[in-house]
């Protein structure tokens, strides 16, 4: 008897997201990103996304502190907590109020609030090249030793390698969910890792919109003089919203729904 192949036809329909139904899966729970400022315009998106889906707004607050706001920290109550913590993962060290050194070896202390997190969203590489670190010079510190020169990739490495050591060791897998995004480095260093790790590797979606960038576009109200001198202020390196971090965030919540985690 001949035999005939058979070809399954696999529809898949996109999980589009739902404020409502995210916001009733995390009640009570803490999502958290901790990063620089990619995590921040994936935030305000988040944010802005789930409050739009409310049809009383009245029970979303931000819950100020301004010690934290001073240093970029923000917390959005709504049925769930959402924050955003720490621009570097590493720890910034300071006299008075000017940055002096980056410790390697530490990890901020607002991964504190990490421990309690339902779900953790990492980003970090944005601000490791050599303009924002004083090019390497008497900057990058490990124990009380700091480096007269150590190449920004370097300086990297040895700081996700913090990190991943502090994940495997604070983190309890089985309740908070990571979503860290970086390239070759932090694959390298995950490999390492115990803990299992999601990677929401956003970069090469992201890099087909360079037209959505917020370019010159982020100043408002500027006089004649001001909208000359921003023609040399290009803003490539964040998006404009809504826009690319919704994608972001359509991405995220696919990813906690299709894992079952949530």
């Amino acid at each position: 008897m001949p035999t005939t192949s058979r070809r399954e036809i696999i529809s898949l329909t996109p999980v589009r997201l739902n404020g409502t139904e995210f916001l009733e899966r995390m009640r009570g729970k803490r999502v958290i990103f901790m990063g620089d400022s990619m995590n921040r315009s994936m935030m305000q998106s988040l944010v802005c996304m789930l409050r739009a889906s409310l049809s009383n707004t009245s029970r979303v607050y931000v819950d100020r502190n301004k010690e934290f706001e001073a240093r970029g920290y923000y917390s959005f109550i709504f049925e769930a907590s959402i924050r955003r913590i720490s621009p570097f993962l590493v720890k910034r060290v300071y006299k008075g109020s000017k940055e002096v050194n980056l410790r390697l070896d530490v990890m901020d202390e607002g991964t504190l609030a990490i421990r309690k997190s339902d779900v953790a969203i990492f980003n970090t590489g944005h601000w490791w090249n050599n303009e924002k670190t004083q090019g390497g010079k008497n900057y990058y510190q490990e124990g009380n030793y700091v480096h007269p020169q150590l190449d920004h990739m370097k300086a990297f490495t040895r700081a996700l390698k913090t990190w991943g050591k502090w994940v495997d060791h604070n983190i309890d897998h089985n309740k908070t969910q990571e979503y860290p995004k970086q390239m070759q480095i932090f694959e390298k260093v995950s490999k390492a890792m115990r803990t299992p790790v999601v990677y929401l590797n956003t970069t090469k979606l992201t890099d087909f919109r360079k037209d959505a960038h917020v370019s010159i576009y982020y100043l408002e109200r500027m006089s004649p003089e001001k909208e000359v001198e921003s023609l040399r202020l290009q803003d490539c390196g964040h998006w404009c919203m809504p826009g690319v971090p919704d994608a972001w965030n359509e991405l995220l919540y696919y990813s906690l729904i299709t894992s079952g985690r949530v």
